[in-house]
């Protein structure tokens, strides 16, 4: 029982452990950013084609790429660092908010396309949405990516 203790305490499989948590977290930010930033940039490519399963996706992208922006932007100090990082979290924010928006529209007319058994859309928390909103909201979601993928990398300033 002692030597299982002593291997919990003290054992080999301690020292990647240790070495990991002394290691300077801005190595793995950065990584991780980058790693987000470069799939939002892409999967956003040619976002007013994409089909509705494939927004979801890059709206799901932009909220880790928010969440992480947020949790390690002060990482990085700087005031070109600190600017960037609102930049894009100010583009993240609406291309997020835009593309939820579209995201319910279409799961909406998803379930009204269900027939007579589907829910009445007069109970439906959404107001109506027309084509003009729909393209409004497109519009604004194309204006937040391209304003994002123009800022660089506040990790990197």
């Amino acid at each position: 029982m002692l030597d299982v203790g002593a291997w919990i305490e003290f054992g080999d499989w301690t020292e990647d452990g240790n070495r990991l948590a002394r290691a300077p977290v801005e190595g793995y930010a950065s990584a991780k950013l980058s790693q987000l930033r470069r799939s939002v940039v892409k999967n956003g490519k040619d976002l007013h084609k994409l089909s509705v399963p494939k927004r979801h996706r890059l709206r799901i992208l932009a909220k880790r790429m928010r969440y992480g922006s947020e949790f390690f932007g002060a990482t990085f100090p700087g005031k070109r660092s600190a600017k960037r990082c609102q930049k894009s979290l100010a583009a993240l924010e609406e291309l997020q908010d835009s593309l939820g928006m579209l995201n319910d529209i279409a799961n909406r007319q998803t379930l009204f396309d269900l027939g007579e058994d589907g829910p009445d859309p007069a109970t439906l928390p959404m107001p109506k949405v027309g084509p003009t909103e729909e393209k409004s909201l497109m519009k604004t979601a194309r204006n937040a990516y391209a304003r994002f993928a123009k800022v660089g990398p506040f990790w990197r300033a």
